[in-house]
């Protein structure tokens, strides 16, 4: 995320995991009226940004709000 001093490797020593990767459009969205998930799209990435845990949880807060990703 713009601004955000956390990367991969310090990422991993701070959580013991990988960065976190955010859908922009919800999931939410890419569920049809059948209640099928299209994870073909959902997935694609334009859809997809890498955030650290921290600010992950707070756009999930906010979704579907989206990070500036310029």
């Amino acid at each position: 995320m713009p601004g955000c001093p956390i990367d991969r490797k310090t990422h991993r020593e701070r959580w013991d995991r990988d960065l976190n990767v955010h859908h922009i459009t919800p999931l939410g969205t890419f569920i049809d009226a059948d209640g099928v998930l299209d994870y073909e799209r959902a997935n694609r990435l334009e859809n997809l940004i890498t955030l650290c845990q921290r600010h992950h949880m707070r756009w999930e807060e906010f979704a579907p709000l989206q990070p500036d990703i310029r």
